[in-house]
């Protein structure tokens, strides 16, 4: 009984030893066939028992059947995944506390505000009451210029040609042709600086005229936004998607979509969007009708290019808007430049 004792405390050193997970019976098989090789080295060449001990010594290094060796890459990629989880759920906090600052500073301002925001290279995207039906205002003219701009591209308009203002194309409000005479023209090309730049009313009616508003609704539709062209109304999201296109070149050329952003660049109304931003390009759209305040663009954050969306209906003081958007704008900024 004492041997056997022994035996087994033996057997367990050699297993630690050896690193080897062995069972006692397979443990005794390896001394026995070690005792044999011993001999067979003996009565052979000292090359061969050299030979012999190599594999042996092979043999050794490699794991006992049943035993699980951990790939150290493995670990650093779970250490990975488990750094990025913590990281996103971190940054996922942070956009929850810019919702709940954007909810607040509409509750101050009052009325009814949509926001939608879409970071251009991760494709993350959040915002409030994006899918809720707003008056478009005159951030119709980016879908309109959208349209034009491809009808230049697929050789349909020549950005060179003339058009004249007629009666039917007059509209008070903003822009500059409607205190020209009838009769006067205008190329494509200026009336698209004026209509983008100015917010001109008589250069987009004579778009409309020239293209058609079941054209115009089926470029728009084509694109996977929705718009509602007879009453002039739109979602946050829809115009964030039609900005992402865009900007991913997906309307135009990236020589067109450049004239664009040009186009929408230091316009004639830089309260909204742009206010309290500085040093940073913002190229948008504006608009506004009775109640109604908005502002759509895309900001581009170097190496952090975002679209964002503001809409605003029911406001009870106009100028009240514009300050709001702009305080929405300064804080998306600011958490797009720090995460």
């Amino acid at each position: 009984m004492k041997y056997s004792l022994g035996k087994k405390k033996r057997m367990l050193l050699l297993m630690l030893l050896t690193g080897l997970l062995l069972t006692p019976g397979a443990a005794y098989g390896v001394e026995k066939e070690r005792a044999g090789k011993a001999r067979a080295a003996q009565s052979s060449g000292p090359g061969q028992a050299k030979q012999q001990q190599r594999q042996d010594a092979s043999r050794e290094t490699r794991p006992a059947t049943g035993v699980t060796v951990q790939d150290p890459g493995i670990e650093k990629t779970a250490s990975n995944a488990a750094s990025e989880a913590l990281a996103a759920g971190a940054r996922q906090q942070k956009q929850q506390a810019l919702i709940n600052q954007i909810n607040s500073l509409a509750a101050v301002a009052g009325g009814t505000y949509g926001v939608s925001v879409l970071e251009l290279n991760s494709g993350n995207s959040f915002g409030v009451n994006q899918d809720q039906w707003f008056q478009a205002a005159s951030t119709f003219k980016v879908p309109l210029l959208a349209d034009v701009f491809q009808q230049i591209q697929d050789g349909k308009i020549d950005p060179g040609a003339v058009e004249t203002y007629t009666p039917a194309d007059y509209e008070s409000g903003t822009g500059s042709i409607q205190y020209t005479d009838y009769g006067s023209q205008w190329t494509v090309a200026q009336l698209e600086q004026k209509m983008m730049n100015q917010s001109d009313n008589v250069a987009k009616n004579i778009f409309i005229r020239m293209l058609g508003l079941d054209q115009i609704s089926d470029f728009i539709t084509g694109n996977g936004s929705v718009f509602d062209v007879e009453n002039n109304r739109t979602t946050p999201a829809s115009m964030t998607n039609m900005l992402m296109l865009i900007y991913e070149n997906k309307v135009v050329s990236p020589q067109l979509t450049g004239q664009m952003f040009d186009l929408m660049t230091n316009t004639y109304k830089e309260d909204e969007l742009p206010r309290f931003l500085s040093g940073v390009r913002v190229a948008h759209k504006n608009g506004a009708w009775g109640s109604s305040v908005s502002d759509v663009g895309i900001v581009f954050l170097p190496g952090k290019p975002y679209v964002i969306s503001v809409y605003n209906d029911s406001n009870p003081e106009p100028d009240q808007a514009e300050a709001t958007i702009g305080q929405i704008s300064l804080a998306v900024y600011n958490f797009e430049n720090s995460n």
